[in-house]
This record gives C-alpha cells, structure tokens and sequence, in this order.
C-alpha cells in the first residue's frame, strides 16, 4: 500500500497536470472551452480526494484549494454561457430541490424535444442492450438475493391486480457489496429473467455520465430518464450509482457534482411517480457516498463475499474441464483454505486470478515431467497428470488476495447505519 505522503504527492501531481493542461488548451485556443472545464472539474476532482485522506490543516487547505478551482470553473462558464447558472442548480439546496417541477405538458414536450437534440441518438442506443444470457441458474451462491429477485419477478406478473388496486409497478434497489462480488454478474441474470417478461434492458455506468462538460452530464441523466419512461416495461442498471448521485453531505464535493445530484434526483422522481413498470438498479462498493435523499428512495441489497460452496464451485468452473485434481485433493478443501482470514477475503477475481496461477504452476510442472507439449497435453486429458496438494500448496503460499481493509470497514459501517435507520434520521 502507498503511504499517505506518497498518496497525496501522486494526486498532487495529478491536479497540477489538469490545471496545467486547462491553461495549455486556453492559451492554445485564445478562449475558454469545454475541453478547459472539463480538465479543471478533474483537477477539482483530484484536490477533493486529497482532502478526504487529509486530516486538520491539511484538509481544510486542500478544501481551500479545491474551493478556489470550483471559483475559476464557476467564473470560466459565466463567461462561456451567460444563462448557464439560471438553467441549472448549483445542488447545494435540500433534497427538496429534487421533487418534480409541475412543468406543463406542452413545456414539458419542448424540453424532451431539446434533451434529444442535446444527447445523440446512437449514445441512447448505446444504453440498450441485448438480454444477458446467464440466468439466475448460473450464479454461484446469492441464495437470498435470488430468492429476493425471483419474489420480484413474480410480483410482476400480478399486474392486472395492481392496476386494479393502484400500486405502483416501478421498483427501486441498490446492490451493495465489495468489488468483485457478483453484483453485475446477479443483475444482469435478473434481467435476463425479466427479458422473459418482456422487459428491456438498459445499463450504463457512471464513466458514460462523467467526465462531461458541466451541463452535459445533466442532459444525459436527463434523456436517461425519459428512455426509461418511452421504453418501459424496462429495467435501467446503472453501476457506480455512487458517481453520478453523490452526496452533497460530502464536505470534499466538487460544486458542479452537487449539481449533477439534483438532477439526478429530479429524473429519478420521474420514475418513482409514474405508472409504468420500470425496475431501476444501482450498485456500489461505496454506498456512504450515495446521496442520502437518493437512500431514502430505495431498497438496498447486500451482496457479500462469496461463501464457501460458490468458492467451490467457482474453482471447479474455472478447472474442473481441464485439470484433474489428484492425491485427495478437492475444490471443497480449495474452498475452505481460502476462507476468510482478517481483512483477507476471497471474492471471485482473486479465485480467478489464483487459477491462472495454477495453470500456470500445472503447465511448467507438466513440461517439466514429459518434456514437450504434445505429451503434457495428453496426461492432462487423461488424468495422469493433474493439481496436486503440493502443487496448489506452494501456489498458494505465494498468493494473497487484494487489500479489502478500507472497503470492508466502511460496507460494514453503512449497514449498521442502515439497519438502525440512523442513515436517514437528519432527513
């Protein structure tokens, strides 16, 4: 891990390139452009995440510093875009600032009209894709969670009783788990089993929002929205919610964010007050980032680290059809020597990434046997030769899974927080 110093001095040399660059692009050009904002919103960026590992002075300095930064990019569009600020917030009000606008209809159409003119038509194609193929027979473990999914599912077939009755079809969850978990991996077998419902699948992530022009991040969640509404029945997965919807708690947010938070909010109200059946799904690994008012709206569900049976049985998809176990060895044993140590959790990219190592421990043990590759080949298919305890052994003594301290501590703290309610009692 780096240590603090050398962690402030990359970011440091990160923020100093983006003003540099900024500078470089205006003196190139003659005027202000978006490509200059953009570049000094990331050096905003850079200076916010410096402060948040910072602590006394050398937090409340680089605040300052980011605080002067949001100054200049609030200054450069003024002049770029005069109106700029009376079109938009700024996101600093109360979540109350995000409840609809009661715009009427034939205004409501002129702004449709403009958000499509603003976002291209291929990037909102973009947004849809074909039905996964994996169902929720293909996900290792989540018993829960599947169960969960699957009561949805059903849920959704009584749509005539619903209309009947007045509920809402529309349905809002937030998967929450460390990376590489599987939470892409469950939503997208929860949309393939709705796309049995003839639902459609839209997903996108945070990286297709970000790193806009100030404003244009906002006519993107914009059009979001409005597809879901044009294209439901549907299902919207939108992973690193965390990015788009930030809190505007945060003491180290950049302005222009807060602003993207309202009105993300604002679209999502859209969905939560209409009829139609859209299901709407986060994911994060940071949820304490998720703006609170955005919390309030959703049901969170936790996904963890992969248990002991789908650890094993991860091991037999990534070796099974190649690798013979041998000497006693099995994917259950596999499994439970790489059960969790202290902070040193196994979620599926480590098994992966021990497997490549594995096979890379059985090639040059097998070469080295048989001497060539052709003969290496045929013991491994016929299961002469195979793992063995002292092969997977060494392996993984070598081996340690990715550093998950931080993230673990702070998915703990947000589900007590939950769990007790205290997450929304200021609210």
């Amino acid at each position: 891990m780096q240590s603090y110093e050398e962690s402030i001095q990359r970011l440091d040399n990160q923020c100093m390139s983006f003003i540099r660059q900024a500078d470089e692009v205006f003196f190139d050009v003659g005027r202000h452009t978006k490509a200059e904002v953009q570049l000094l919103q990331r050096a905003a960026e850079t200076r916010g995440k410096m402060a948040s590992i910072s602590t006394g002075a050398e937090k409340r300095h680089y605040q300052q510093l980011m605080h002067e930064l949001n100054t200049r990019i609030r200054e450069t569009i003024k002049i770029m875009d005069p109106e700029y600020f009376n079109r938009h917030p700024d996101g600093k009000s109360s979540s109350d600032a995000a409840k609809p606008s009661g715009t009427a209809p034939s205004a409501k159409n002129k702004e449709q009209t403009q958000t499509k003119k603003d976002v291209p038509d291929d990037v909102v194609e973009g947004w849809v894709k074909n039905a996964p193929k994996h169902s929720f027979d293909d996900v290792t473990g989540m018993a829960d969670v599947k169960d969960k999914l699957k009561s949805c599912i059903n849920d959704i077939k009584l749509s005539a009783i619903k209309d009947y009755l007045g509920i809402r079809k529309n349905k809002t969850l937030l998967f929450v788990g460390p990376p590489g978990c599987g939470k892409t991996y469950i939503v997208e077998a929860f949309a393939h089993e709705l796309s049995n419902q003839g639902y459609t699948y839209m997903a996108l992530s945070s990286a297709d929002i970000l790193g806009k022009y100030v404003g244009d991040s906002e006519k993107i969640i914009k059009r979001l929205f409005e597809e879901a509404l044009n294209k439901a029945p549907c299902i919207v997965f939108l992973d690193e919610i965390d990015g788009v919807c930030r809190n505007r708690n945060s003491p180290n947010l950049p302005e222009y964010a807060s602003s993207m938070t309202t009105a993300f909010l604002v679209g999502y109200n859209t969905l939560s007050e209409s009829t139609e059946p859209i299901i709407f799904v986060g994911a994060t690994n940071y949820p304490s980032r998720v703006d609170s008012a955005m919390l309030d709206r959703l049901e969170a569900v936790f996904i963890d680290f992969p248990d002991e049976a789908a650890r094993a049985l991860k091991f037999r998809q990534e070796l099974g059809e190649k690798i013979k176990l041998t000497g006693g060895l099995s994917f259950e044993e596999m499994a439970e020597l790489t059960s969790a140590n202290g902070y040193a959790h196994y979620n599926y990219r480590d098994i992966v990434r021990l497997c490549e190592l594995i096979k890379l421990a059985v090639l040059k043990a097998a070469i080295d046997r048989y001497g060539d590759e052709q003969r290496s080949i045929e013991a491994l298919k016929s299961g002469e030769f195979g793992l063995s305890r002292e092969l997977f052994d060494g392996v993984m003594s070598g081996f340690r899974p990715s550093d998950k301290r931080s993230i673990i501590d702070e998915i703990d703290s947000f589900n007590r927080a939950y769990e007790s309610g205290e997450l929304f009692e200021d609210d």
